[in-house]
């Protein structure tokens, strides 16, 4: 037998061997390479659609924070005020926290820089709550300090005026009252009328104090 033909098949498969192994390296190299060109793609994507990255700023923000402060405004305020506190407090003894809010908003007009004269300020106070019982002279041994400061803001010129209805409820009269009170057919009423007067209404909010300044500041 001529061995030409019996070598033949044999270098048929070695070649196709041959090729075939070129052929899956070509392919996983292709593979590869295609690979390495969408990652870099995606990353060049990725930069230009979310530019830069962001420069940690705690340290700056930090430093600003500890190198500034609040500041200290003084608002202009008109010599022309006009204001009406409505008192409306579920409990008579109330009325020592509600006018608070009025000694406050007095003194700081008083003060220094604006030294308002208060003669000269349209102050109303306006009661058609329980802290009625305060004003009525039967109940003034109970609350006779509360009675004091609303006097001595009477001389300054403020305004206590009673809701006629809610002395109704109560069953008072005029003869039940302080000399300073002033009793006015409706607290509704006077509220519309003030307001329409341009003065503005502040309604105390007086709440049970649960914690000091100290534990909470």
């Amino acid at each position: 037998m001529n061995t030409y033909y019996t070598q033949k098949p044999v270098l048929i498969y070695i070649l196709l061997f041959f090729f075939s192994t070129m052929l899956f390296c070509s392919s996983s190299y292709a593979e590869q390479a295609v690979g390495l060109i969408k990652n870099k793609a995606d990353s060049s994507y990725k930069k230009q659609t979310e530019g830069p990255p962001a420069k940690k700023a705690e340290g700056s923000n930090k430093k600003q924070a500890e190198g500034s402060s609040a500041q200290y405004i003084e608002t202009p305020y008109s010599d022309d005020q006009n204001v009406l506190f409505e008192f409306y407090l579920d409990e008579p003894a109330k009325i020592h926290s509600a006018l608070y809010w009025l000694r406050s908003y007095m003194n700081t007009l008083m003060a220094e820089p604006y030294d308002l004269v208060p003669e000269f300020m349209n102050i109303i106070v306006l009661i058609h709550g329980t802290e009625i019982v305060t004003l009525a002279r039967k109940n003034y041994s109970q609350y006779k300090n509360a009675v004091e400061r609303m006097r001595y803001y009477e001389q300054l010129g403020v305004e206590f005026r009673v809701c006629g209805d809610a002395a109704d409820d109560y069953g008072y009269t005029a003869n039940d009252f302080h000399d300073f009170v002033k009793i006015v057919p409706s607290a509704m009423v006077e509220l519309a009328h003030w307001q329409t007067q341009g003065y503005a209404v502040i309604r105390p909010l007086v709440f049970e104090k649960k914690f000091t300044i100290e534990e909470i500041r």
